[in-house]
C-alpha cells in the first residue's frame, strides 16, 4: 500500500492525518522514528 492509499484509508475511518515531508530528515542520517512523538489519544 503507498502512502496515499494508506492516507485515504486512515482518514476515511475517522482518523486524522498530518503529512509531512521527510526528506530533510534523511540528509541528516536520521530516521523517521527520531522525528516522531507518542500518540495522544482520547478516550473513547
Amino acid at each position: 500500500m503507498n502512502q496515499a492509499r494508506m492516507l485515504e484509508v486512515l482518514e476515511k475511518n475517522g482518523i486524522e492525518t498530518i503529512p509531512i515531508d521527510v526528506f530533510e530528515i534523511r540528509k541528516m542520517g536520521g530516521g523517521i522514528h527520531c522525528s516522531t512523538r507518542p500518540l495522544a489519544r482520547e478516550e473513547i
